[in-house]
């Protein structure tokens, strides 16, 4: 768990943090993200490609997903961070009020922070589902192929391989 002193101490993290949209321009969406979390967090940013991915139950009728992957290096505290990523996804038009499975501008999740295990009400470190979902670990295993979630004794190709199948592409 994170402590007071690591806070005060401005320890580097290696953040994991996952996009996704499929409204209005989903692709344009993710790069304009990515974009501005390269200049946000300049520090070993990395970005995958924008995948094109199906819609994994969504509520009602939906187009296609586009995802990616960044990691980046940050001395904010997980919750810092998902304070901003909260931000950028209210100025991208996501309402504040949304439910699961729904269409969305923009959603932002951190995946992982380094090796913490964070368990809070509104944050869940490293992502619960994350080693789940294909559109996740795809675009991650492209950017950090020994990565391996806090935790958890597979690899990330393992991982990909028991997921759900999903409809996935690079998007061209």
């Amino acid at each position: 768990m994170l402590d007071e002193k690591q806070l005060r101490d401005k320890i580097e993290y290696s953040a994991v943090i996952a996009l996704g949209s499929n409204l209005h321009n989903p692709r344009a969406q993710i790069n304009k993200a990515i974009g501005l979390l390269s200049s946000e967090y300049p520090a070993c940013f990395c970005a995958s490609s924008v995948y094109r991915t199906a819609p994994v139950k969504m509520r009602d009728a939906s187009e296609d997903f586009a995802n990616a992957v960044v990691t980046f290096k940050t001395t904010r505290s997980p919750q810092q961070l998902l304070t901003q990523l909260r931000a950028m996804e209210r100025d991208a038009g996501r309402p504040w009020q949304h439910g699961p499975n729904e269409a969305r501008i923009l959603d932002l999740d951190i995946i992982a922070y380094g090796d913490l295990m964070v368990h809070q009400e509104n944050l869940s470190i490293p992502h619960p589902r994350a080693h789940q979902r294909q559109f996740v670990m795809v675009p991650l295993l492209e950017i950090c192929p020994d990565f391996r979630f806090p935790g958890m004794d597979q690899s990330l190709p393992a991982l990909v391989n028991q997921a759900p199948a999903l409809r996935l592409e690079k998007w061209r």
